[in-house]
């Protein structure tokens, strides 16, 4: 899982114009004030995703499941029927990709998928504005009531992205991946509603 990191831009959770997406306003020291929006993702979107991994380790951080190299076609097979992909836009321009999937243990559960903002934009807060708008979208419209992500343990400033944005770590998980061997050791995050609605995101 690649992402940005603080500073963080401000966050606006309460605007939100039809068919538009999802709007928050942001600051940040390259780019003063851009507009933020989350969409759905568009098939478009997939060769402008698939541009932002420039090798194989980096693939492999964010999707072990996908064989290198990473294709738009391969993006295109992200989106899962049980969920929604999102596309982050900055200025009208895609900067950031993630999924949130209903996991299989009850309908209140939902896990964070293939998320990623793009080379350029890493180091300006994205990462952290992009959590929070999905957490909106999964708290407020989904009705969820947990949300997790994986992430290998060695991804630090994944994990710090994270756990800024109020993910705790509960465990370490083994999966296995067709076209990875040994199993992938990933660590576990999650937040809850409650944590999600605590005092940090009152107003």
């Amino acid at each position: 899982i690649l992402d940005a990191t603080s500073p963080r831009p401000a966050v606006n959770r309460d605007v939100r114009a039809p068919g538009e997406g999802r709007r928050i306003p942001a600051s940040t020291p390259r780019r003063p004030n851009p507009t933020l929006r989350l969409v759905p993702f568009a098939q478009d979107h997939a060769s402008v995703i698939a541009s932002w991994v420039h090798d194989d380790e980096q693939l492999e951080w964010l999707s072990p499941g996908t064989p290198p190299p990473l294709t738009a076609a391969k993006v295109r097979q992200w989106p899962r029927r049980d969920g929604s992909a999102y596309v982050l836009l900055a200025a009208n321009e895609p900067c950031g990709y993630a999924e949130l999937n209903r996991m299989r243990s009850g309908t209140g559960n939902w896990w964070i998928g293939h998320f990623i903002v793009h080379p350029d934009h890493r180091g300006q807060g994205l990462g952290h504005a992009l959590l929070e708008l999905l957490l909106e979208e999964a708290f407020e419209r989904l009705c969820a009531q947990t949300v997790c992500l994986v992430v290998f343990p060695d991804n630090a400033r994944a994990i710090r992205c994270y756990e800024s944005a109020g993910f705790s770590r509960v465990g370490i998980e083994y999966h296995r991946f067709s076209n990875r061997r040994p199993r992938a050791r990933l660590a576990r995050l999650e937040t809850t509603q409650a944590a999600w609605k605590a005092p940090r995101h009152a107003g």
